[in-house]
């Protein structure tokens, strides 16, 4: 009767591992794939900006549905908070990291108060 309890907790707890190694290894990134953060995120399309979890960039808009969300960005000389927008395609190349009202680029992590709360 013993032996019966000890070999069903041990089937029980060789189980519960086996499951706990699957989810593990399962919600991991695939090899190559940025891990996803949770970020202040700006839409170049539709000039939305809040707080999301983005992995790879340009991620798809949650209010557009575009393909345009980047990480934000505030300009410290007009306080604006913008795209940083990564792709050559879509900048010309001197226009990376300039800011999009003022054209600084005295840019830096946006203040946790410029974005509106959901």
């Amino acid at each position: 009767m013993k032996s019966t309890a000890l070999t069903t907790l041990l089937i029980i707890i060789i189980v519960a591992a086996l499951a706990r190694l699957l989810w593990y290894y399962g919600s991991r990134p695939e090899p190559g794939e940025p891990v996803a953060h949770l970020m202040p995120a700006a839409c170049a399309a539709c000039g939305k900006t809040y707080r999301d979890t983005i992995g790879a960039q340009p991620a798809k808009c949650r209010f557009c549905e575009t393909k345009a969300v980047w990480r934000a960005v505030q300009c410290r000389d007009c306080g604006t908070v913008f795209p940083l927008i990564r792709d050559p395609s879509q900048l010309d190349p001197g226009e990376l990291g300039r800011c999009t009202k003022c054209g600084s680029r005295r840019t830096g992590e946006v203040s946790p108060d410029a974005i509106p709360k959901p």
